[in-house]
């Protein structure tokens, strides 16, 4: 059985939100995993702003509360705050004794903000108290996408560390283009990154996209009711394209049968307007192939 760990941060009142992009998702795998299910309300990192000490503490009994009434049940699933448990700040004090202050001052946020004004060193080591979350747990999984809208800083920063797959598929392309050199090959980047944005799931939902081409990467991790919102945004002349690998399926709730890909392709296999394109191997390395096959 796969265990799963995951995070809200009590910064403000819960709302619809915080249901449809979190809540929700957490009483469904507390459903299907029982105690290898632990929720958390992570109070430490919503100290990363200035917050007033007694609201704090009401707003992080509040999140408890909330997840309990939307069927959260403490005895079946694991529910707890961040602060109650100490190894959270002693695991993330040893990680911060290795960690490269330079990898730490890469971050999107701290970066951005830093330049603007001060913060405070919390902000600086939000990665590190992060991990030390996830590893104190020994999670399989760490629930991401939807849930993404709650963690700190703006709608762009949050997508940021998702546009990794694009920047390693920028970096091939351009590599051949030996004629462009290296201001023509930025100047590509910089326009390919104006014209295309990464959104989360809890961005998209209201959204209705006209001429636009619609890329739901990953979609083997997503169940059948993600995939009919998000293509259900298409409007006139937006194209939809699905794009996965059915043997990565990282979700534990999730299998090759129940799978929203999966699902989509067998619900418009007889629509005139689709199509489906299998590739009869991947197109990273000899690597990835041996690994996807043995491991």
């Amino acid at each position: 059985m796969k265990r799963v760990f995951s995070g809200i941060q009590p910064t403000g009142d819960l709302h619809i939100g915080n249901y449809l992009g979190a809540i929700r998702n957490w009483v469904k795998i507390g459903e299907q995993i029982g105690k290898d299910a632990i929720f958390c309300i992570v109070d430490y990192h919503a100290i990363t702003i200035p917050h007033d000490r007694e609201r704090l503490g009401q707003l992080t009994f509040d999140a408890a509360l909330a997840n309990m009434a939307a069927g959260l049940d403490p005895n079946k699933i694991n529910l707890f705050a961040q602060s109650h448990v100490p190894e959270h700040l002693e695991l993330g004090w040893i990680f911060s004794t290795q960690t490269p202050l330079g990898e730490l001052e890469r971050m999107t946020q701290f970066k951005d903000k830093s330049e603007q004004h001060s913060v405070l060193a919390g902000l600086l080591m939000y990665p590190v108290l992060q991990a030390a979350d996830i590893l104190l747990y020994k999670a399989d999984t760490v629930p991401v996408g939807e849930d993404s809208g709650f963690l700190p800083g703006t709608e762009e920063e949050k997508m940021n560390p998702w546009m990794g797959a694009l920047e390693d598929n920028l970096d091939v392309l351009n590599s051949s283009d030996d004629e462009a050199g290296d201001w023509g090959r930025a100047a590509t980047r910089d326009l390919i990154r104006s014209r295309i944005k990464v959104k989360s799931l809890n961005f998209m939902r209201g959204r209705t996209f006209l001429n636009k081409f619609l890329i739901i990467d990953e979609a083997q991790n997503l169940t059948p009711k993600q995939m009919k919102t998000l293509i259900t945004r298409a409007g006139p002349g937006t194209k939809v394209v699905c794009l996965g690998n059915i043997a990565q399926i990282d979700t534990p709730y999730l299998t090759e049968g129940s799978s929203g890909l999966t699902y989509v392709v067998d619900r418009f296999k007889g629509w005139s307007h689709s199509g489906h394109i299998t590739l009869q191997r991947g197109e990273r390395s000899r690597l990835a192939d041996y690994a996807a096959e043995v491991l």
